[in-house]
């Protein structure tokens, strides 16, 4: 009986486990995250400099923005979008994450209110990827009914 070569460097490289190896499926979650994770400081980069510009008409930010609505544009060409939900009324079916609740700053407020966006929903090929983040003004004393109604 030959005694057994031991490998060489070349070799033990070549003879990873299979599991240890990366699967495709493994290599699309990640890039999944990676493009939410793009697409999320597009969106937040976007939201500072319109509220830059909105505080000092001075600010020149014209090229920055183009350049934001390129990528935006880009994310977008492979159905990556972020949703703000600012201003929309809140519905307790919705697949959101709420941070806080808050009373509402009109007493007469019939529906709880997203107030804020913290982090947009990501959306890729239409199905949503990431939840967003949202903070809700409450119409009324504590929260609304599911349907975001107030039950007086």
């Amino acid at each position: 009986m030959k005694p057994r070569k031991p490998p060489k460097a070349d070799d033990s490289v070549r003879s990873t486990p299979r599991q240890q190896q990366p699967t495709s499926v493994m290599i699309q979650e990640r890039l999944l995250k990676l493009l939410s994770t793009v697409a999320i400081e597009t969106w937040r980069m976007k939201r500072k400099l319109q509220r830059a510009q909105d505080t000092s008409g001075q600010v020149d930010v014209r090229g920055i923005q183009v350049s934001l609505d390129r990528m935006e544009s880009g994310l977008r060409e492979f159905g990556i979008e972020c949703k703000d939900h600012t201003n929309q009324p809140y519905d307790g079916g919705m697949s959101l994450s709420v941070l806080a609740f808050e009373p509402s700053a009109d007493p007469d407020a019939r529906k709880d209110m997203i107030t804020q966006t913290i982090s947009p929903s990501v959306f890729i090929g239409g199905q949503l990827k990431r939840q967003g983040e949202v903070v809700v003004a409450s119409a009324g004393e504590g929260r609304a009914s599911s349907n975001g109604e107030r039950d007086d």
